[in-house]
């Protein structure tokens, strides 16, 4: 799977490979947010950005965003030591952070099912399985994975 693209403002894209995780490696994340920041069964934390780009011709609305200015859309996630473990880059800036997520290859494949996640475990002193999860670094909706 290829966990990062970087698109051109032509919606070409040229793949840049972060390594596919499998469960042991999601698990190794969750245990980093664990132990960093006392947040167990976090697979991630979750953010975008608008990039400021020049309007590109013809392009009319579709790169101006509610900042007032043309951009495109890098949403990323990362480990507990602040690392990407996955990236897309070239969105339009006028989209909302909720339709980015949508777009991207990554949240298709956790809908399906296509992402090796560990399964749901207890929280520490529980016995109920408790899913794991994106931590979202500000508000757009996201489905419990």
């Amino acid at each position: 799977m290829v966990l990062a693209k970087e698109k051109d403002v032509e919606a070409s894209s040229v793949p840049l490979v972060l390594e596919a995780h499998s469960k042991e490696d999601w698990k190794t994340i969750s245990d980093g947010f664990m132990t960093s920041w006392q947040f167990p069964n976090c697979l991630g934390a979750i953010d975008s950005t608008h990039m400021r780009v020049q309007a590109p011709l013809n392009s009319g609305s579709n790169y101006f965003n509610y900042k007032q200015f043309f951009s495109m859309v890098m949403m990323a996630t990362c480990d507990a030591q602040y690392k990407f473990t996955w990236v897309d880059v070239g969105q339009f800036g006028s989209i909302s952070d909720g339709e980015v997520w949508a777009n991207t290859e990554f949240a298709e494949d956790l809908s399906s099912g296509n992402v090796s996640l560990p399964d749901s475990s207890p929280l520490r002193g529980e016995e109920i399985p408790f899913p794991y999860v994106l931590w979202e670094m500000k508000l757009f909706h996201l489905r419990i994975i």
